[in-house]
């Protein structure tokens, strides 16, 4: 693989960490989506000294990637609308090295679209009585500009989702629903001699127009990462390393009682969940910081047709809780809370003239079972299957080429 697209392939590696966040999946996109969603039923998160269960699925604010507090509830949405949205298919695992070479070739400017669609696993419970069928579609828009012969790369990104199902977890069905837009750059550095290891290092900023990042009050999320990159012959090994920094205005979610329905959520007339008029805290502090590392590997089986696996393990913290009191939790700690969570991509890609086909599975929640009692299997839940927190997808996506000499796909 030639430098230039060895950087493009990085720059896919670094936009959206890698393949897992995504509308469709039940997991977190740790950057474009870096949300450490995870299963509503808890395993590997502590506690708030305010008492009851850190909500893993509350998310980082963002994506990862990267999941996120919406504003109602339900295992099946809240495992989906995460404050970013991004493709399996916008990342490092179904974009392999011949895709990188092809977007290298095209040079200069470029808008990668991207649209999807998915179905969880609750769709296939056999228990009429326990099936919970989802079924939703995503679009994502990624413009890109690159300098340096292909080194240096510019981008943004949007995504929207909608649910076709009727929604359990949102207070309107078949919402459109925005992501966090983010825009950064990544940068090939250099290959490390005699290893012959790329190492790339990118920033990213993502900005609050996501429903969920609103309601926590978002108001910018800083990331900065690295990837090492390694080609054996068809075999591409990669490794994303990440840390992301949230900044509220708030340490917790916030509600506008003239804009949200009181019902969903008790407060105390006087109370100090009142932080101001007509905002009130629904209880649950915000993530402030996430550590996220990431491996994956991508096959060239022949001409145009790759696979891809991943595994994504994101640590998410919270802003420090109220000290410990008589009245507390007795599982609650002291200090921030931790919410941990993985997400999972196994993927075949295909390269047409025109679009990139992939079809894959995706898995996200707490690496640990409900009760702690044993770690999940990473690619597939069979545990919980009525949440959704598994599905399959198809992702079709374009590069399109813009320079003096017209357009070029």
């Amino acid at each position: 693989m030639t430098q230039r697209g060895s950087s493009l392939l990085a720059m896919l590696v670094l936009l959206g960490a890698p393949a897992f966040a995504s509308a469709q999946s039940g997991q977190v996109d740790p950057e474009a989506g870096e949300d450490p969603t995870s299963s509503s039923e808890g395993g590997s998160v502590s506690e708030d000294a305010e008492g009851g269960e850190a909500d893993p699925e509350e998310g980082e604010g963002e994506g990862e990637d990267e999941a996120a507090t919406d504003e109602a509830g339900g295992n099946k949405d809240k495992n989906r609308v995460s404050s970013n949205l991004v493709n399996p298919a916008m990342t490092a695992g179904p974009v392999g090295p011949g895709a990188a070479q092809q977007m290298a070739s095209s040079g200069g400017f470029r808008l990668i679209p991207s649209l999807s669609t998915s179905v969880g696993q609750g769709s296939f419970v056999a228990n009429q009585h326990a099936r919970n069928a989802y079924v939703d579609w995503s679009f994502s828009i990624t413009p890109m500009y690159s300098l340096l012969n292909g080194a240096l790369n510019l981008s943004g990104s949007f995504a929207f989702m909608q649910e076709l199902t009727d929604s359990d977890g949102d207070t309107y069905n078949q919402r459109v629903l925005l992501s966090d837009a983010n825009v950064g750059a990544s940068h090939l550095l250099f290959t490390i001699p005699y290893v012959d290891v790329a190492f790339m290092v990118g920033a990213r900023a993502f900005f609050p127009t996501s429903l969920a990042s609103q309601t926590q009050t978002l108001l910018v999320g800083l990331r900065g990462n690295i990837a090492l990159m390694r080609t054996f012959g068809p075999v591409t090994l990669s490794y994303n390393g990440s840390f992301r920094k949230n900044f509220h205005q708030y340490q917790s979610p916030v509600y506008d009682v003239t804009d949200v329905d009181s019902n969903t959520f008790i407060a105390r007339e006087g109370g100090n969940e009142r932080v101001d008029a007509l905002l009130y805290t629904a209880g649950g502090n915000n993530i402030s910081y996430i550590f996220s590392n990431s491996l994956s590997v991508n096959v060239q089986i022949i001409a145009g047709l790759s696979a891809n696996i991943s595994y994504q393990i994101s640590n998410a913290f919270t802003y420090a809780s109220y000290p410990k009191d008589s009245l507390a939790s007795g599982n609650a700690t002291a200090g921030r809370g931790q919410r941990d969570s993985f997400g999972t991509n196994i993927s075949v890609s295909y390269a047409f003239p025109f679009v990139f086909l992939t079809l894959g599975l995706s898995n996200g929640s707490s690496p640990m079972s409900a009760d702690n009692s044993h770690l999940r299997f990473p690619f597939w839940d069979f545990e919980s299957q009525a949440n959704n927190l598994s599905s399959i997808y198809l992702n079709a996506m374009s590069f399109i080429s813009i320079d003096g000499s017209g357009v070029h796909f």
